[in-house]
């Protein structure tokens, strides 16, 4: 090596050893800028017990809320619950001083007193995913999905050394908007647009299980309530009246004769 490599590369070294306490700054600055916006952007620490609350960023990305469903009450702009949100990382002593986030169900509005009593056995202490679309001033407007466990099959086992033989808790997803309006408890919203007309359901099913939006969601409000309104599930019943069909089977119904189970003789052998 030549005497000017030689002198590049003491010059480089006394360099690097000279500004060694600037560079880690500069490493550590850059560090800490990182992590900042990160816990801007996730929250981690961070529980929602108002809709102002929640950051835009949140809503405009549809962000899921994670926690339990504790409440459930009546309003004037829908189907309201009290979620209790539980962040990434929760502080005992400080979390649990916070009072529940008021959730308004998205794009149904409850007919009668059926709607709340189901709401407060099924949805009332139930882990649940609140996907935010909007907010006002009273609560955070978005789709409610509860978690209800199942019972797990016997055929179903972990396969895992450690639990060996121990079933796998299943967990059935029900989106609360879609269930009440397809069981006769509420209706969709004005507010959401109607079904295209003639269209293909062997093509728009699978279509509009893969759109996220609002939009999509709209419309599969609008099938089930379509749904209820040919089955003529809770209210529809006292709106819509029963086909020719349901009638001649109605007035039919008592010379129909019952169908009895003949008792079996065991024969002696």
């Amino acid at each position: 090596m030549s005497s000017k490599q030689n002198d590049l590369m003491e010059r480089i070294t006394s360099y690097l050893e000279q500004n060694t306490r600037a560079n880690q700054i500069g490493i550590y600055t850059v560090a800490g800028i990182g992590l900042a916006f990160a816990i801007h952007k996730v929250r981690p620490l961070s529980k929602f017990s108002r809709a102002a609350d929640v950051p835009k960023h949140f809503i405009k990305n549809r962000e899921p809320l994670r926690g339990r469903i504790v409440d459930c009450q009546p309003s004037i702009h829908g189907t309201r619950l009290l979620f209790d949100h539980k962040p990434l990382v929760r502080i005992p002593l400080w979390h649990s001083s916070k009072p529940p986030l008021p959730v308004q169900v998205w794009g149904t509005q409850l007919v009668g007193g059926n709607g709340m009593s189901w709401l407060q056995v099924v949805a009332v202490g139930k882990e649940a995913t609140i996907t935010p679309l909007a907010c006002n001033k009273d609560a955070l407007i978005g789709h409610v999905k509860i978690h209800w466990p199942v019972a797990p099959s016997p055929t179903l086992k972990v396969d895992n050394k450690k639990a060996k033989n121990k079933h796998i808790p299943m967990i059935e997803d029900i989106e609360v908007s879609e269930k009440l309006i397809e069981l006769g408890m509420a209706k969709v919203s004005a507010d959401i647009p109607p079904l295209p007309k003639n269209i293909n359901y062997s093509w728009w099913t699978p279509w509009m299980k893969e759109q996220e939006g609002s939009a999509s969601k709209g419309h599969s409000l609008q099938r089930a309530q379509d749904k209820a309104k040919s089955t003529r599930s809770g209210f529809w019943q006292d709106i819509i009246p029963p086909s020719r069909l349901d009638q001649a089977y109605t007035l039919l119904k008592p010379y129909i004769p019952k169908r009895t189970n003949k008792p079996t003789v065991n024969v002696a052998s």
